[in-house]
């Protein structure tokens, strides 16, 4: 892909130099909307920063040899000690509708037909209350390089919206079609063009 080598490049220095993500100019704009921020584009693709989470605990569980199958009931008990926290990890972070949510003494005790704890584990600490999980999750500082770089390499094909959309800008939706994107290999390339998301309805819409 274009000037890959050189984004690796500049990656490598922002990150040494320590300088903000979303400094982009000179040589390697061209390869980014002028009003592109990488804080949006994380907070529009939340996604995004939620699989840095889960590598970082993973890691961070690995050095105690700990994986989420290892969950027992000794670690549920401390897990499960607060219906606030489990709650917002289960709809903010796990992704799960408030609709959904099964009661937490159900949930705690897995008497329910589909066990929605498991996927919880992704985002739990070895040793940590949920609390405490979730103080981990809401200080979490994404590196926004990384982030950065997702677009360039990856979201500007996928169609990913980079930023929320303004006024009028709702209107046509993102489409899999030959009049927003061109087919490669059964996939669709978006690159063309550039998509927002509506924050009222949480569709994605081509920008004019």
């Amino acid at each position: 892909m274009k000037m890959i080598k050189y984004l690796f490049a500049t990656l490598a220095v922002a990150v040494m130099a320590g300088c903000s993500a979303d400094d982009i100019s000179g040589t390697e704009s061209e390869n980014w909307p002028s009003d592109f921020s990488a804080k949006e584009y994380a907070e529009v693709n939340f996604d995004l920063v939620k699989v840095q989470m889960k590598d970082s605990i993973a890691a961070r569980n690995a050095l105690k040899n700990k994986t989420p199958d290892d969950m027992d009931a000794k670690e549920l008990k401390l897990f499960f000690d607060k219906e606030e926290s489990v709650k917002k990890i289960f709809t903010k972070y796990q992704g799960f509708a408030d609709s959904i949510w099964p009661g937490y003494e159900k949930l705690r005790d897995g008497k329910i037909y589909v066990d929605f704890r498991t996927p919880l584990y992704d985002y739990h600490i070895w040793g940590n209350t949920a609390t405490k999980d979730l103080q981990y999750l809401e200080s979490f500082k994404p590196n926004y390089d990384v982030i950065k770089m997702q677009y360039v390499m990856i979201g500007k094909i996928e169609g990913r919206p980079y930023r929320w959309c303004k006024d009028k800008e709702s209107k046509t939706l993102k489409a899999e079609n030959e009049k927003q994107a061109v087919a490669v290999k059964s996939k669709w390339d978006f690159s063309a063009n550039y998509y927002c998301k509506n924050k009222k309805d949480d569709q994605v819409y081509l920008i004019p």
